[in-house]
Protein backbone atom coordinates (compact mmCIF):
# COMPACT_ATOMS: atom_id res chain seq x y z
CA UNK A 1 0.00 0.00 0.00
CA UNK A 2 2.84 2.14 0.71
CA UNK A 3 4.81 1.95 -2.58
CA UNK A 4 1.51 2.52 -4.56
CA UNK A 5 0.94 6.03 -2.60
CA UNK A 6 4.38 6.57 -2.98
CA UNK A 7 3.15 6.24 -7.03
CA UNK A 8 0.46 8.08 -7.10
CA UNK A 9 2.20 11.17 -5.05
CA UNK A 10 5.12 10.93 -7.73
CA UNK A 11 2.31 11.13 -10.29
CA UNK A 12 0.80 14.16 -9.25
CA UNK A 13 3.66 15.74 -8.39
CA UNK A 14 4.97 14.96 -12.09
CA UNK A 15 1.51 16.29 -13.25
CA UNK A 16 2.06 19.18 -11.16
CA UNK A 17 5.46 20.05 -12.74
CA UNK A 18 4.19 19.66 -16.18
CA UNK A 19 1.75 21.85 -15.98
CA UNK A 20 3.48 24.57 -14.09
CA UNK A 21 6.05 23.78 -17.30
CA UNK A 22 3.47 25.04 -19.82
CA UNK A 23 3.65 28.76 -20.93
CA UNK A 24 1.15 30.93 -20.35
CA UNK A 25 1.26 30.65 -24.37
CA UNK A 26 -0.08 26.62 -24.14
CA UNK A 27 -2.35 27.54 -21.92
CA UNK A 28 -4.13 30.21 -23.85
CA UNK A 29 -4.16 27.95 -26.69
CA UNK A 30 -5.85 25.31 -24.95
CA UNK A 31 -8.49 28.19 -24.10
CA UNK A 32 -8.47 28.70 -27.71
CA UNK A 33 -9.44 25.36 -29.09
CA UNK A 34 -11.96 24.25 -26.36
CA UNK A 35 -14.03 27.82 -26.22
CA UNK A 36 -17.15 28.25 -27.94
CA UNK A 37 -17.42 30.74 -31.17
CA UNK A 38 -17.83 34.12 -29.68
CA UNK A 39 -21.91 35.32 -31.13
CA UNK A 40 -21.55 39.16 -31.48
CA UNK A 41 -24.66 41.89 -30.85
CA UNK A 42 -24.35 45.30 -31.54
CA UNK A 43 -26.77 48.21 -30.26
CA UNK A 44 -26.77 51.49 -31.74
CA UNK A 45 -26.66 54.77 -29.59
CA UNK A 46 -30.09 55.79 -31.50
CA UNK A 47 -30.41 58.50 -29.08
CA UNK A 48 -28.29 60.86 -30.91
CA UNK A 49 -28.28 60.62 -34.72
CA UNK A 50 -24.96 61.22 -36.36
CA UNK A 51 -25.35 58.50 -38.61
CA UNK A 52 -27.66 56.55 -39.93
CA UNK A 53 -29.47 55.21 -42.72
CA UNK A 54 -29.65 59.18 -42.39
CA UNK A 55 -33.60 58.35 -43.33
CA UNK A 56 -36.43 60.12 -41.21
CA UNK A 57 -33.65 61.02 -38.72
CA UNK A 58 -33.81 57.32 -37.68
CA UNK A 59 -30.25 55.61 -37.14
CA UNK A 60 -29.37 51.80 -37.93
CA UNK A 61 -26.41 49.69 -38.71
CA UNK A 62 -26.76 49.00 -42.74
CA UNK A 63 -25.97 45.79 -44.45
CA UNK A 64 -22.38 45.40 -45.02
CA UNK A 65 -21.10 47.65 -41.59
CA UNK A 66 -18.28 46.03 -39.84
CA UNK A 67 -16.78 46.39 -36.03
CA UNK A 68 -13.41 45.38 -34.59
CA UNK A 69 -13.96 43.28 -31.64
CA UNK A 70 -10.90 42.74 -29.05
CA UNK A 71 -10.45 41.01 -25.79
CA UNK A 72 -8.67 41.14 -22.70
CA UNK A 73 -8.06 38.47 -20.08
CA UNK A 74 -8.21 38.44 -16.30
CA UNK A 75 -5.09 40.19 -16.45
CA UNK A 76 -5.61 42.93 -18.94
CA UNK A 77 -3.27 41.01 -21.45
CA UNK A 78 -4.91 41.51 -24.74
CA UNK A 79 -5.96 38.03 -26.23
CA UNK A 80 -7.24 38.86 -29.46
CA UNK A 81 -7.48 42.09 -31.34
CA UNK A 82 -9.53 43.84 -34.15
CA UNK A 83 -11.12 40.82 -35.25
CA UNK A 84 -14.08 41.69 -37.69
CA UNK A 85 -17.90 41.26 -37.60
CA UNK A 86 -19.82 42.42 -40.39
CA UNK A 87 -23.43 42.95 -40.30
CA UNK A 88 -25.69 40.69 -42.91
CA UNK A 89 -28.68 42.85 -42.37
CA UNK A 90 -29.91 40.95 -39.31
CA UNK A 91 -27.02 39.54 -37.05
CA UNK A 92 -23.50 39.96 -36.69
CA UNK A 93 -21.74 37.56 -38.48
CA UNK A 94 -17.52 36.66 -38.42
CA UNK A 95 -16.28 38.60 -41.62
CA UNK A 96 -12.87 36.88 -41.71
CA UNK A 97 -12.82 33.14 -41.61
CA UNK A 98 -9.32 33.28 -41.16
CA UNK A 99 -9.64 34.71 -37.56
CA UNK A 100 -11.19 33.80 -34.85
CA UNK A 101 -12.65 34.78 -31.61
CA UNK A 102 -14.22 33.13 -28.53
CA UNK A 103 -15.99 33.68 -25.78
CA UNK A 104 -14.52 33.24 -21.95
CA UNK A 105 -16.14 34.70 -18.80
CA UNK A 106 -12.78 35.38 -17.91
CA UNK A 107 -12.34 37.71 -20.40
CA UNK A 108 -13.64 41.66 -21.04
CA UNK A 109 -14.21 42.60 -24.45
CA UNK A 110 -13.97 45.63 -26.69
CA UNK A 111 -15.28 46.94 -29.76
CA UNK A 112 -15.38 50.09 -32.15
CA UNK A 113 -17.10 50.83 -35.36
CA UNK A 114 -15.89 51.54 -38.14
CA UNK A 115 -13.83 48.67 -38.83
CA UNK A 116 -10.66 49.73 -40.04
CA UNK A 117 -8.79 47.12 -42.33
CA UNK A 118 -5.09 47.78 -41.81
CA UNK A 119 -3.41 46.38 -38.60
CA UNK A 120 -2.37 50.30 -36.84
CA UNK A 121 -0.69 51.97 -34.04
CA UNK A 122 -3.85 51.92 -32.75
CA UNK A 123 -3.62 48.52 -30.84
CA UNK A 124 -0.22 48.37 -29.76
CA UNK A 125 -1.51 51.02 -27.05
CA UNK A 126 -4.46 49.45 -26.17
CA UNK A 127 -4.47 49.51 -22.36
CA UNK A 128 -6.67 47.71 -19.38
CA UNK A 129 -6.93 47.27 -15.91
CA UNK A 130 -9.46 46.79 -13.35
CA UNK A 131 -11.35 51.25 -12.76
CA UNK A 132 -10.34 51.61 -16.29
CA UNK A 133 -13.10 52.51 -19.33
CA UNK A 134 -13.91 51.72 -22.86
CA UNK A 135 -12.45 55.41 -23.54
CA UNK A 136 -8.98 54.31 -21.65
CA UNK A 137 -8.79 51.05 -23.51
CA UNK A 138 -9.48 52.44 -27.14
CA UNK A 139 -7.15 56.04 -25.98
CA UNK A 140 -4.78 56.27 -28.77
CA UNK A 141 -7.78 55.75 -31.32
CA UNK A 142 -9.58 57.87 -30.52
CA UNK A 143 -7.23 60.54 -29.41
CA UNK A 144 -5.17 59.71 -33.37
CA UNK A 145 -8.73 59.75 -35.00
CA UNK A 146 -9.38 61.51 -38.49
CA UNK A 147 -12.64 62.42 -40.10
CA UNK A 148 -13.46 62.90 -43.56
CA UNK A 149 -13.41 66.20 -44.99
CA UNK A 150 -15.79 65.60 -47.54
CA UNK A 151 -18.88 64.02 -45.90
CA UNK A 152 -21.04 64.50 -49.03
CA UNK A 153 -21.33 60.69 -49.64
CA UNK A 154 -22.96 58.05 -46.60
CA UNK A 155 -20.08 56.33 -47.18
CA UNK A 156 -17.65 58.41 -45.65
CA UNK A 157 -19.72 60.54 -43.45
CA UNK A 158 -20.05 56.96 -41.53
CA UNK A 159 -16.85 56.19 -42.01
CA UNK A 160 -16.09 59.68 -40.03
CA UNK A 161 -18.32 58.35 -36.98
CA UNK A 162 -16.26 56.33 -34.57
CA UNK A 163 -17.78 54.53 -31.90
CA UNK A 164 -16.75 52.33 -29.28
CA UNK A 165 -18.23 50.33 -26.58
CA UNK A 166 -17.41 47.98 -23.85
CA UNK A 167 -19.35 44.57 -24.33
CA UNK A 168 -22.19 42.66 -21.82
CA UNK A 169 -21.86 39.30 -21.36
CA UNK A 170 -25.18 37.44 -22.04
CA UNK A 171 -26.06 34.93 -19.38
CA UNK A 172 -26.82 31.67 -20.63
CA UNK A 173 -24.50 31.71 -23.81
CA UNK A 174 -21.59 32.31 -25.62
CA UNK A 175 -23.07 36.22 -26.71
CA UNK A 176 -21.30 39.28 -25.90
CA UNK A 177 -23.89 42.38 -26.39
CA UNK A 178 -22.03 45.78 -27.29
CA UNK A 179 -23.27 49.28 -26.92
CA UNK A 180 -21.73 51.57 -29.02
CA UNK A 181 -21.20 55.30 -28.21
CA UNK A 182 -20.15 58.40 -30.27
CA UNK A 183 -16.75 59.40 -29.84
CA UNK A 184 -17.14 62.01 -32.07
CA UNK A 185 -19.71 65.44 -32.33
CA UNK A 186 -22.00 66.67 -34.56
CA UNK A 187 -22.71 70.16 -36.53
CA UNK A 188 -25.78 69.95 -37.99
CA UNK A 189 -26.94 72.79 -40.24
CA UNK A 190 -30.63 73.98 -41.63
CA UNK A 191 -31.05 76.11 -44.34
CA UNK A 192 -33.28 78.91 -44.22
CA UNK A 193 -35.49 81.36 -46.85
CA UNK A 194 -34.36 84.83 -46.49
CA UNK A 195 -36.48 87.71 -45.38
CA UNK A 196 -37.73 89.05 -41.82
CA UNK A 197 -40.62 85.97 -41.85
CA UNK A 198 -37.63 83.39 -42.45
CA UNK A 199 -38.75 79.98 -42.30
CA UNK A 200 -36.58 76.69 -41.70
CA UNK A 201 -36.84 75.10 -45.82
CA UNK A 202 -37.94 71.18 -44.68
CA UNK A 203 -37.14 69.94 -47.22
CA UNK A 204 -33.28 70.24 -48.85
CA UNK A 205 -32.86 67.25 -50.76
CA UNK A 206 -32.47 69.02 -53.99
CA UNK A 207 -29.48 71.07 -52.84
CA UNK A 208 -25.97 69.26 -54.09
CA UNK A 209 -23.26 69.25 -50.87
CA UNK A 210 -20.55 69.59 -53.55
CA UNK A 211 -22.14 72.35 -55.39
CA UNK A 212 -23.03 74.62 -51.63
CA UNK A 213 -20.05 73.83 -49.92
CA UNK A 214 -17.16 72.77 -52.20
CA UNK A 215 -14.50 74.59 -53.91
CA UNK A 216 -11.84 74.80 -56.54
CA UNK A 217 -8.95 73.80 -54.41
CA UNK A 218 -11.09 70.91 -52.68
CA UNK A 219 -9.84 71.79 -49.47
CA UNK A 220 -13.61 73.19 -48.02
CA UNK A 221 -15.19 70.45 -45.52
CA UNK A 222 -18.36 69.37 -47.08
CA UNK A 223 -21.51 67.82 -45.00
CA UNK A 224 -24.07 65.40 -46.13
CA UNK A 225 -27.20 66.23 -47.00
CA UNK A 226 -29.76 64.08 -45.27
CA UNK A 227 -32.67 65.45 -47.16
CA UNK A 228 -33.37 67.90 -44.15
CA UNK A 229 -30.30 69.11 -42.70
CA UNK A 230 -26.48 69.27 -44.10
CA UNK A 231 -24.59 67.42 -41.12
CA UNK A 232 -21.18 67.00 -40.63
CA UNK A 233 -18.99 64.96 -38.11
CA UNK A 234 -15.87 66.37 -36.43
CA UNK A 235 -14.43 66.13 -32.99
CA UNK A 236 -15.14 67.16 -30.12
CA UNK A 237 -14.28 70.54 -28.82
CA UNK A 238 -12.76 71.93 -32.33
CA UNK A 239 -13.92 74.86 -34.08
CA UNK A 240 -14.91 74.11 -38.16
CA UNK A 241 -15.73 76.42 -40.99
CA UNK A 242 -18.07 75.92 -43.58
CA UNK A 243 -18.17 78.26 -47.09
CA UNK A 244 -22.13 78.39 -47.51
CA UNK A 245 -22.67 79.78 -51.78
CA UNK A 246 -26.47 80.50 -50.98
CA UNK A 247 -28.82 80.90 -53.91
CA UNK A 248 -27.38 84.50 -55.55
CA UNK A 249 -24.11 83.06 -55.72
CA UNK A 250 -22.53 84.54 -52.80
CA UNK A 251 -19.98 82.86 -50.46
CA UNK A 252 -21.29 83.11 -46.53
CA UNK A 253 -18.31 81.71 -44.05
CA UNK A 254 -19.27 80.40 -40.33
CA UNK A 255 -17.42 78.98 -37.73
CA UNK A 256 -18.69 76.93 -35.42
CA UNK A 257 -17.10 74.57 -32.29
CA UNK A 258 -18.30 71.46 -31.63
CA UNK A 259 -19.37 69.98 -28.36
CA UNK A 260 -18.57 66.89 -26.54
CA UNK A 261 -18.57 63.65 -27.66
CA UNK A 262 -22.05 62.57 -29.09
CA UNK A 263 -24.16 65.85 -28.82
CA UNK A 264 -25.02 68.00 -31.39
CA UNK A 265 -24.20 71.34 -32.37
CA UNK A 266 -26.48 73.41 -34.59
CA UNK A 267 -25.62 76.50 -37.54
CA UNK A 268 -28.07 77.97 -40.08
CA UNK A 269 -27.54 79.31 -43.60
CA UNK A 270 -30.08 81.83 -45.70
CA UNK A 271 -30.82 80.01 -48.67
Amino acid sequence: MKTIHIAQTLVIALTAFLFAACSQDEIEQVKKETSPELRVMVNHPSAITTRASVNDEVTSFENGDKIGVFAVDENGVEVFANIPYQFDGSDWVLADQNKRAYYSDDYTYFAYYPYQEKEHEYWENNYWAEGATVNDYFYQLISDWEVQRDQSSLKNYNASDLMTGMGDKISGGSAVSFSLSHNMSLLVISIWTRGRQSNRISDISGLNSQACFGSDSGENLIPYNDGATFRYIGKPGVQVTLYYKDSEGATIEKTSTLKDAGYVAESWFEY
